[in-house]
């Protein structure tokens, strides 16, 4: 049987509602290829957004290059200078942000 020894502790709880059509979809990110040897790929579907900003980190969270641009559905970012290794690529958007994984070989 279980047992409890000490005081009862009484937290206060707030429960706040919000409506379906307040989150926003993040489009579809297309990463490709990955692995890499130097030019990145990526596709946004459906995406609303009109502007994006790539921020590219390695594994140790180092920001190593920040990218932005004026249009929003294909992309392709330059990755020959960087070392092989894993590579994480946040994307970024004025209503949605995503992060994928690539991999520099």
């Amino acid at each position: 049987s279980n047992t409890f020894c000490g005081n009862s502790i009484t937290l206060p709880v707030s429960i706040i509602t919000v409506d379906v059509e307040d989150f926003i979809q993040a489009p579809q990110l297309l990463v490709y290829p990955n692995p890499t040897q130097s030019v990145l790929n990526i596709q946004l579907k459906d995406s609303q957004a009109t502007a994006v900003t790539f921020r590219i980190f390695d594994t140790k969270g180092q920001l190593l290059r920040t990218i932005e641009s004026a249009q929003a559905t294909d992309f392709q970012i330059d990755m020959e200078s960087l070392s092989n290794g894993m590579y994480f690529i946040h994307t970024i958007a004025e209503e949605w942000q995503q992060v994928a994984r690539v991999t520099k070989n």
